[in-house]
Formats: C-alpha cells, structure tokens, sequence
C-alpha cells in the first residue's frame, strides 16, 4: 500500500487550491519548504492507486493548518469547497484556528470564511510582504523544526 500513514495529528501544513492557480502555489510551496515548514500538497503526495478522497481527507484531518487558496477557480472549485467543508467542521468540533485563507486572486470570499481574516497575497510585489504576514500566523509549536527561516523570498511576478 502506497499510502502514508500519518499516526500523529498535526504534523504539516495542507494547501487546499484550484489547479488554475498551480503556478502561484507552487512559488508557495516552494517558499514554505525554504522556511522548513512541512506541507502536505495532494500532486505530489497522492500515489497512483491510492485513494483520492480518502487520502485528501486523512491529510486534512492530520493537519496542523489548511491553507485555503482563495481565488474566482476556487471558490468555483468543488474539490476545493469540499476541503474546506471538511477543515471547517474540523475547526468548529476542536475550536481552534486550522483555516487560513490566502486571497491569492479578488473575488467574493465564501460565506463561511467572510469572517476570517485572510493573508493577501494579491498583490505580486508585495508576496515577501504577505509571505512574511503567513509564516506569522503559522504556529512553530505544532513542528518539528525549531524556528520557521524568515529569510526573504524571490519577489519576482509570478
């Protein structure tokens, strides 16, 4: 069997996304390993044969953050509504921040995050700025490593 078996809650950061903004998530990604920060991001965890939901839902449920790339793609996503379904309930039962939304693109936040302060990442000049802002919001006591890197990021458009 393929699948990882996460035995411990909270061990990565997971990136709920539309595949239209892969370009953007993936200087994202790139920028949170830069910084030791563990992602769990479903193109490169999900092996063939495995199960796709059930997969997406064991990630969210181990997770020690959703990321929730917010953008006109994802909130017109169905998968991406679905994780956020999930790590919403998730939240709500153990009453503690999991969502962090990152308007990555302007639209209409979705009902239930319109309350939720969210990292704005719209502006592509300012990504060092914004990325500074995320790595604030992430709680270093949930990982392994002792001190996320707060070294600057390649601030070039994507």
């Amino acid at each position: 069997m393929n699948e990882t078996n996460f035995s411990t809650k909270e061990t990565h950061i997971f990136i709920s996304y539309s595949r239209q903004d892969k370009r953007f998530v993936n200087k994202l990604i790139a920028s949170l390993r830069d910084s030791s920060v563990p992602i769990w991001i479903d193109h490169l965890e999900i092996k063939a044969g495995d199960s796709i939901q059930g997969r997406i839902e064991q990630a969210i449920i181990n997770a020690s953050y959703v990321l929730v790339i917010v953008s006109p793609a994802s909130t017109n996503s169905s998968w991406v509504t679905e994780e956020l379904r999930l790590a919403m309930a998730r939240q709500r039962d153990e009453q503690k921040k999991l969502v962090i939304p990152i308007l990555y693109r302007e639209c209409q936040l979705p009902a239930f995050l319109r309350d939720r302060h969210y990292v704005d990442f719209r502006n592509p000049r300012k990504y060092n700025i914004s990325f500074q802002s995320l790595l604030g919001a992430i709680d270093t006591l949930y990982f392994n490593s002792p001190h996320l890197s707060t070294q600057p990021v390649d601030d070039a458009p994507i």
